[in-house]
């Protein structure tokens, strides 16, 4: 378990990553799973705001824990009752219908239907929006262009924590460390 306590191994890993890392990020949590990771970050997005929603997408898998699980859109939700304050969004890459006929005009609804639903939620209940950037188990989905980018407009906008469950593209995956 990566725990909380501080130990120099601990302590020099957080000192060499605010190094590495872009902007003035030196606070660092080292849990032992992905789940793990989802779980701190909504009872942290949930302490600093005050508020209580979590919105996440219906094509997502975030951990099999169960408040990991309450927030994952999957099937595997249906596996337990969902935990109180999990909200889904529609994904910007829906199954069934389509956005647009081309992917500038599905790019423009998707993000305008994103900003509709947190309106609609209300604001100033939602603590924290939660997404993959890019879905792993949904089927390797690409995000319209600008999407992720106005989910961050929107949660600085407004004081929502926006929180990128990384898995697939996180931390030197792509061949590069960021991007």
């Amino acid at each position: 378990y990566g725990g909380l306590g501080l130990v120099e191994p601990r302590a020099r890993l957080a000192s060499l990553l605010s190094e590495l890392l872009p902007g003035d990020l030196n606070g660092f949590l080292f849990p032992s799973s992905g789940a793990e990771a989802n779980e701190a970050a909504i009872r942290i997005a949930r302490q600093f705001t005050g508020r209580s929603k979590i919105l996440t997408r219906y094509r997502s898998y975030h951990g099999g824990t169960a408040t990991a699980l309450s927030a994952t859109g999957d099937f595997r939700r249906n596996f337990i009752d969902d935990a109180p304050g999990f909200i889904r969004l529609m994904d910007p890459n829906p199954m069934q219908f389509s956005w647009g006929s081309d992917m500038a005009e599905a790019s423009e609804r998707a993000r305008g239907a994103l900003r509709e639903q947190v309106l609609g939620e209300g604001p100033d209940t939602i603590a924290a929006i939660l997404v993959e950037a890019i879905p792993g188990s949904a089927g390797v989905l690409l995000p319209p262009d600008g999407y992720l980018q106005e989910i961050r407009s929107i949660c600085d906008e407004f004081g929502i924590v926006m929180v990128v469950d990384e898995v697939m593209a996180g931390f030197g995956r792509t061949g590069k460390m960021f991007g």
